[in-house]
Formats: structure tokens, sequence, C-alpha cells
């Protein structure tokens, strides 16, 4: 709408002041401008081209076919002062519009910047994450090797026959306190993986699971 209003202006301009003496082809440059810099740019040539068929079928039919339309300036003076209006006008007119779309420009600029910052935080904390799940499954094949081997060597001793009563009760025992050791580390660990998922951050320790009653 806001467009055929301003070709009907530039248009009736053109009839009213003078044809292509007066301002409106300056005027019209102004419009294909605003047109550009606030539309799609897959639709500027496409503005260009339409502008160009209006006013050169404008011109030419008034230059060889009728210019009984045309209002004619009542004196070359005249003529001069629209001329100093309408480019004050157009020179305000185009600065605002650059300032608009240089706003436009660096408030995107400085969105993209601070994405790019926002996306190296969190290439930087997923790197810091690595490191510490790193140090976890270290962690978790250290500690939980022992209770495993010390399993398996109980199993084969008893398979065996090997084992007294007296010393296969104290093996349930260690073999017990080894078991509920790992148990409460594979516990924390899966509350510090909760914990990672809401973005938490731990201070990690190595522990041995041996220790731990």
């Amino acid at each position: 709408m806001v467009i055929i209003f301003g070709y009907l202006f530039l248009g009736t301009n053109f009839f009213i002041n003078g044809g292509y003496e007066g301002p409106t082809l300056l005027l019209s440059y102004i419009n294909l401008v605003f047109l550009s810099a606030t539309t799609n740019s897959q639709l500027q040539w496409i503005w260009a081209l339409v502008h160009s068929i209006i006013f050169a079928s404008i011109a030419l039919y008034t230059f060889y076919v009728d210019a009984s339309w045309l209002t004619e300036y009542p004196s070359q003076e005249v003529r001069v002062l629209d001329l100093v209006l309408s480019y004050i006008i157009g020179a305000f007119f185009i600065s605002l519009l650059f300032s608009m779309v240089r706003a436009a420009y660096e408030k995107q600029k400085e969105r993209a910047i601070l994405q790019h910052k926002n996306i190296l935080s969190k290439e930087h904390d997923l790197k810091d994450s690595n490191k510490d799940l790193t140090r976890i499954l270290s962690i978790l094949a250290h500690d939980v090797k022992n209770p495993l081997a010390s399993i398996e060597g109980y199993l084969q001793l008893n398979e065996a026959g090997d084992l007294d009563p007296s010393m296969r009760a104290s093996l349930n025992h260690n073999l017990l306190k080894l078991v509920k050791g790992t148990s409460y580390m594979l516990d924390d660990m899966l509350h510090w993986s909760k914990g990672q998922l809401h973005g938490h951050t731990t201070n990690i320790s190595e522990q041995n699971a041996g220790t731990l009653s």
C-alpha cells in the first residue's frame, strides 16, 4: 500500500511540477533507494526494472505524445527553489535512511559477536566437561577394577576348595566392604552426572574405593 501511494505521489508530482524538468526524477531515485533498503534483497532488481519502466514511459509519453498534462513553473526562480528544496529534503531523507540501515547493521553485528562469544564459552565448558569425564572414567577404571579382581580371586579360591570357614568369613567381610564402597562411589558418580546436566560445577578428587566404608 505504501509503495502504491509513493508511486502515485511521484506521478502526480511529475505532472504538476514541470515534468522531467522538475524534482520528480530526483525524488524517484530516493524512493528507489528506500525500496531497496527496506524490502527483500531479491526484489531489488524487480523494483529497479519497474521504476525505470514507469518513469521512462511517463517521460516519453509527455515528450512525444501529449505534454498538455504538465503544469509548467511560473518562473525559473520557482523552479530553482523547488529543486533546491527537493534536494535538501532528499539529502536529509537519504541520510536518515542510511543511518537507520547502519544502526540495524551494527545491532546485527553485535548480536553475531555475542552469539560467537556464547559459542566459544560453551565450547570451553564442553572441553572442561570432557576433561572431567576423562578423569571420572580413569577413576572408575582404577577403583572398580580392584573390587572386581578381588571378587574374581575369591571365586577362584572358593571353587578350588582352598578356603576354610574362617578365611571364607573374613574374605566375605572384606569383599562386602569393597562392594559397598564401590556402590557408594557409583552413586556419587550418578549424582555428579545429574548435576552436570543442570549446569552445576563439582570439585573432583580421587578416592580409593577400597578405603570407603
